[in-house]
């Protein structure tokens, strides 16, 4: 019984290891499945790695889709801060002054806010 679960528990290492490998290729997903069937990995082992690394897949694009909206809502503000901030203290000043129109960080971030929020909707 020992012996079995020691063999089980090296080929789900194997498994894994291949994924990573396949995966640092450059290999998509749903071509590593195949491929570990070939390399000798059993169905039920593949299959598992499979779905724990489509999880983790997911969970990571997740991630990075909330940070990239979170990045884009900061540029976002900081442009509309900047400009509002500048445009006002223009505005008071007696001789008119020069205020800065921060349009750069405004199309930036709504642009990374939209990035990050497709990428987000497409890892459910």
């Amino acid at each position: 019984m020992e012996n079995n679960t020691a063999t089980a528990t090296e080929a789900k290492k194997q498994a894994y290891r291949l994924t990573n490998q396949f995966l640092k290729e450059g290999k998509k997903l749903d071509q590593i499945l195949p491929l570990l069937l070939t390399s000798g990995v059993d169905n039920a082992t593949a299959t598992m790695v499979m779905n724990e690394a489509m999880q983790q897949v997911k969970t990571a694009n997740m991630e990075k889709g909330k940070r990239d909206m979170t990045y884009g809502v900061v540029l976002l503000g900081i442009g509309i801060t900047v400009t509002v901030v500048t445009y006002s203290m223009a505005s008071s000043s007696e001789n008119g002054g020069t205020y800065f129109l921060m349009y750069g960080p405004v199309i930036f971030g709504i642009i990374r806010f939209f990035r990050g929020l497709n990428m987000y909707n497409n890892s459910k």
